[in-house]
């Protein structure tokens, strides 16, 4: 992606405009950019660009419940850089600017899978609700039920064009393909059983996954990348959580879930509708890559990797 750094960089105070920045490969899949902003010290801020300008509002409230996270103490959260003009964002013709501190630590969990890691990012992510849900909550049917269920509609219309694509000859695609069209039908019905019952909901990451959490040695160092967050049912960040963490069929499973109820969330969580949410979430998961698949994104050796992760958190643990 390109970014005319002069262009942007202009908004923000000396510190930000004179860092080497350097594009950060191992970014998301989101479609922003990432690059990193190296100081005398080392890498110092994070600078994304979401190819959407209509995003810049959304974006300020995000910076909001960062922000609030922040002062709550949570030294994990990324702190937010303003502009000089006391904007959180810098809006452009490329889309949404953000500059935020670069946190420090190592995206290791798979590597090094312990206990003491697994019990320190729920308890993280218990703390992060606590200050969120003193922001907004209110009470309505759990938002990603329906997501989930609009998604799984779409696939079942999306299906029939399958046989017709290039792609599906890859073997990693059929594995995919197979695996919605067998799981479909359970999906829905679980996820129907919870489409109309009332559950509290407050801001939440939405998209909290092992690349997501930072650790330095067993201790949580950051928690980065806030772009998904929308009000929701805290259920959805932990299922989410610990689908990919340790997998929805995991014994592992219970073992996260035990460490966030330890550290006092702010409302209880139904455990059923976690692990609906975790086992639906790998299911809806493969079928949106292979309908991004179909529609252009390329199937690069990063992209088979997450698919591949995604395909094993399918398996009985």
């Amino acid at each position: 992606m390109h970014l005319d750094q002069r262009r942007f960089l202009s908004e923000y105070p000396a510190v930000i405009r004179t860092c080497r920045w350097e594009p950060v490969e191992s970014a998301g899949f989101s479609g922003a950019g990432v690059w990193c902003g190296h100081g005398t010290t080392g890498p110092a801020f994070a600078l994304k660009l979401i190819p959407d300008p209509s995003r810049a509002d959304r974006t300020r409230t995000i910076h909001n419940w960062m922000t609030a996270a922040r002062t709550a103490g949570l030294g994990f959260v990324p702190a937010v850089v303003p502009t000089t003009f006391g904007d959180t964002v810098s809006v452009t013709p490329d889309g949404v600017a953000e500059v935020v501190a670069w946190m420090p630590g190592v995206a290791d969990f798979h590597s090094s899978p312990t206990t003491v890691k697994l019990t320190a990012a729920c308890t993280a992510l218990a703390d992060l609700h606590r200050v969120w849900c003193a922001v907004e909550r209110h009470t309505a049917p759990c938002p990603a039920v329906q997501r989930r269920l609009n998604l799984l509609t779409k696939w079942e219309r999306f299906r029939p064009a399958f046989d017709q694509l290039d792609a599906q000859s890859h073997p990693l695609l059929r594995s995919a393909n197979d695996l919605v069209n067998a799981r479909l039908r359970d999906c829905r019905r679980s996820l129907a059983a919870w489409s109309a019952t009332p559950v509290i909901v407050f801001p939440c990451l939405c998209d909290v996954w092992h690349d997501h959490v930072l650790f330095t040695g067993d201790r949580v160092s950051g928690v980065i990348d806030y772009s998904a967050m929308k009000v929701d049912s805290p259920a959805v960040d932990l299922a989410r959580l610990l689908a990919d963490l340790v997998g929805p069929r995991s014994e592992r499973f219970a073992v996260g879930l035990a460490a966030y109820h330890a550290a006092s969330p702010p409302v209880p969580v139904p455990v059923e509708l976690v692990r609906v949410l975790a086992d639906t979430g790998v299911v809806c998961g493969v079928a949106n890559w292979v309908m991004r698949l179909s529609g252009g994104t390329t199937l690069s050796a990063r992209v088979q990797t997450r698919l591949r992760k995604l395909l094993q958190s399918a398996e009985p643990g």
